[in-house]
């Protein structure tokens, strides 16, 4: 039995440069070396990757002899580093040799810069929007691509978006640069009250039997005593006349002489329609906003109701009192938050939702902020303005 050997291998990996401008590409070089000089080829398998993360690019392998004649390849590939950071080449080992790797720092200089803004109105009212112009003024003569945005976890009130033109401006020879940003905000809604279509009950529905106990029983032990008795009794319209009457009864219990005229018992859940309003569409901060969902069904729901606020940001829940669900928030923030509302149902009631959706604006002083970023270094700055 013949054992199969593998040979070790050992890898280096080095740049043309390790300390660079940002946007200078340089070329890393990955040699795998084997310990034998007779043997068969290194597996054209080198992967590169930065901060753990795989570098894009194609490899290109040369396989040659080391000065000791062993057995070796070399692995290039040309990137663009947009930080520092560390790069490895991993030869991941074939049927013949086993699997080695290297590191490599690579420091870039990333040119610094800084920002300002002018926005020339102090207040904006919901719905409309603004401009301000965002200057970005480079600290050196290097050049450098700036990333303009206003993230989301970075405070943006809600209903407010941001948008740049352009949204990447490019600094070369230390000449600031400009960005149109433009503020938008969501209106309030036109009116206080939103309401929803009731929920139908399915097509194929069909509402459980009654079950009446003594009728039945009254009907079964009449028909069967008549049968027994029939053949004596000379009368037989009589007779005729309280079979009729015996299965008239039958009837009834296997539901084709009608429902149940009771009240509202049988034929299994109602549909429902829930109103929903709020107490004003444009609160000043820290006024306290009440909202209300009135739910109608031809029986008496129960149940709760979903508030959603800015869903799915948060919700609240509120018991069907009477028909009615009412609860009062006063936490908002300032900005536009998007309100809607959703009865759960309850057995005897099927559940609705609002059709659509009641925009309040709460007003107050907010403001954006706008982040710069180019190669990992980042500054920002607070625009500031009153929401009416």
């Amino acid at each position: 039995m013949t054992t199969k050997v593998f040979y070790g291998t050992t890898t280096t990996l080095s740049a043309d440069s390790t300390n660079i401008q940002y946007g200078t590409g340089i070329t890393l070089t990955a040699v795998v070396d084997s310990t034998v000089s007779q043997g068969p080829p290194i597996g054209q398998s080198v992967t590169f990757s930065f901060n753990n993360n795989p570098v894009a690019g194609t490899v290109t392998y040369t396989p040659f002899t080391d000065p000791s004649g062993n057995i070796a390849l070399r692995a290039t590939l040309t990137t663009v580093p947009q930080s520092s950071g560390f790069y490895t080449a991993n030869f991941a080992g074939d049927t013949n040799y086993f699997q080695s790797g290297a590191l490599l720092d690579v420091n870039v200089s990333i040119p610094d810069f800084s920002l300002a803004a002018n926005l020339p109105t102090l207040s904006i009212t919901a719905g409309n929007s603004a401009t301000a112009t965002i200057t970005v003024t480079p600290l050196s003569n290097s050049s450098s691509p700036v990333t303009l945005s206003c993230p989301a976890n970075g405070g943006t009130p809600f209903g407010v978006t941001c948008s740049f033109s352009p949204a990447t401006v490019n600094l070369s020879n230390g000449n600031a640069s400009t960005s149109t940003l433009t503020i938008s905000t969501l209106p309030p809604s036109s009116s206080t009250t939103t309401s929803s279509a009731p929920v139908n009950l399915p097509r194929f529905y069909s509402p459980p039997r009654i079950i009446w106990p003594l009728p039945v029983s009254l009907a079964l032990t009449l028909f069967f005593l008549l049968l027994l008795t029939a053949h004596r009794c000379r009368n037989r319209f009589v007779t005729s006349l309280a079979l009729a009457c015996g299965f008239c009864l039958l009837l009834s219990f296997f539901g084709c002489g009608g429902g149940s005229a009771g009240g509202g018992g049988g034929g299994g859940p109602t549909p429902s329609s829930i109103t929903f309003s709020v107490s004003t569409v444009k609160v000043p901060f820290g006024t306290a906003l009440t909202l209300t969902a009135n739910v109608t069904s031809s029986k008496t729901p129960g149940g709760t109701v979903t508030f959603f606020v800015d869903a799915p940001g948060g919700y609240a829940n509120n018991a069907v009192v009477n028909g009615v669900a009412q609860i009062q928030i006063n936490y908002l923030t300032v900005g536009t938050h998007v309100f809607k509302a959703q009865y759960t149902g309850d057995a005897n009631t099927l559940g609705s939702q609002t059709a659509g959706s009641l925009n309040v604006v709460v007003t107050g002083q907010t403001g954006v902020t706008v982040f710069g970023n180019t190669g990992g270094l980042s500054h920002l700055i607070g625009i500031n303005f009153n929401l009416q």
